[in-house]
C-alpha cells in the first residue's frame, strides 16, 4: 500500500511538471509574440549622421527660412520612416513661394486618399473639421475640435502665428510616428521648427 502511494505520488509530481513546462512555454511563447508585433510596429532606426547634422542646421537656420528648411529636414531624417504622399508635402513646403506655405501644406490633404487618411490619425474627424477650419477660428479651433493636446507636439498656449497647415501637417507626421512608436526628439524638434517655435 505505501509503495502504491509513493508511485502515485511520483506521477502527481510528473503531471504537474509537465503542466508547469507547458504553461511556461506558452508564457515564452506568447512574450515573443507580443515583443515581435512590438517591433514590426516600429519604423527603421533615424541615421545617427543625418540626426546630428539636422540637429546642427536647426541651431544656425535664418528666422525668414526655419520653416522651410526644418521642412526639408524632416524630408532628409524620414526618407525610409514615413509614407512618400506625406513626405511630398514637406518636401514640397520647402520650396514653396513665400506666401504658399498653407495652401501647399494643405492641399494634399484635400486630394490625396492616403495623406487624409494619416491626418485621420491625428484628428478622427479631421476631414470634416478641416472643411470648417476657415470658417470657424482657424488653427485654433483645428487644435481645439481634435484634441491635439492630448498628442503633446504643442501647447495651446503657443498656437500664435501657427497656420492650419502647420497644425495639419505636423501633427499627421507626429501622430503617425506615436502611432509607431517611433517618435524622438529630434523629430520633436523639426516639427516645432516647422511651426515656428523652438
Amino acid at each position: 500500500m505505501e509503495a502504491l502511494d509513493v508511485e502515485e505520488f511520483t506521477t502527481s509530481l510528473r503531471r504537474r511538471k509537465q503542466i508547469a513546462g507547458a504553461i511556461g512555454l506558452i508564457v515564452v511563447v506568447l512574450v515573443g509574440a507580443f515583443l515581435a508585433i512590438q517591433a514590426s510596429r516600429r519604423l527603421p532606426a533615424l541615421d545617427p549622421k543625418t540626426v546630428d547634422d539636422v540637429r546642427q542646421a536647426l541651431d544656425q537656420i535664418p528666422a525668414e527660412y526655419r520653416s522651410q528648411l526644418a521642412a526639408r529636414a524632416l524630408v532628409e531624417l524620414e526618407g525610409e520612416r514615413l509614407p512618400a504622399a506625406l513626405l511630398r508635402v514637406f518636401a514640397e513646403l520647402s520650396s514653396a513661394p513665400p506666401g504658399m506655405g498653407d495652401l501647399v501644406l494643405l492641399a494634399p490633404f484635400a486630394a490625396d486618399e492616403e495623406t487624409l487618411r494619416i491626418w485621420l490619425r491625428a484628428c478622427p474627424d479631421g476631414a470634416a473639421i478641416l472643411a470648417d477650419a476657415a470658417r470657424e477660428g482657424g488653427a485654433a479651433a483645428v487644435y481645439e475640435r481634435c484634441e491635439l493636446d492630448r498628442l503633446g507636439l504643442l501647447a495651446d498656449t503657443e498656437l500664435g502665428g501657427v497656420s492650419v497647415g502647420e497644425l495639419v501637417a505636423t501633427h499627421s507626421v507626429w501622430a503617425y510616428l506615436v502611432d509607431h512608436d517611433s517618435e524622438t526628439d529630434i523629430e520633436r524638434r523639426v516639427l516645432r521648427t516647422i511651426m515656428g517655435r523652438r
